[in-house]
């Protein structure tokens, strides 16, 4: 499952929900947004990778850091798959192309 984790220090993770336990949650490939400017001066959020140093890590999280957690909506999760993976979601028809 693709979920959004909202931090104690107001940043929101996106990844995938590898293992969860009592006092943590293990994610992989996270990603956090970071606000962009295009080429016509359109202001618009994008996914980047929350570790820099190793984009596909697996992290464990304290729940003591997370404040809220939310399935991630649908075009956030697809948006995340395209990043993170060969699948393109986005195809006709509903297809997924590898």
């Amino acid at each position: 499952m693709i979920v959004t984790l909202k931090m104690i220090t107001s940043e929101e993770v996106v990844g995938r929900v590898t293992d969860e336990g009592e006092d943590f949650i293990e994610l992989e490939k996270p990603r956090t947004f970071q606000v962009i400017q295009d080429e016509k001066g359109q202001v618009r959020a994008g996914l980047v990778p929350w570790f820099m140093s190793d984009p596909d890590v697996v992290v464990m999280i304290s729940k003591s850091h997370v404040v809220a957690q939310a399935e991630s909506a649908a075009p956030l999760t697809e948006a995340y798959i395209k990043q993170t993976s060969s699948l393109d979601l986005s195809a006709a028809n509903g297809k997924i192309i590898a």
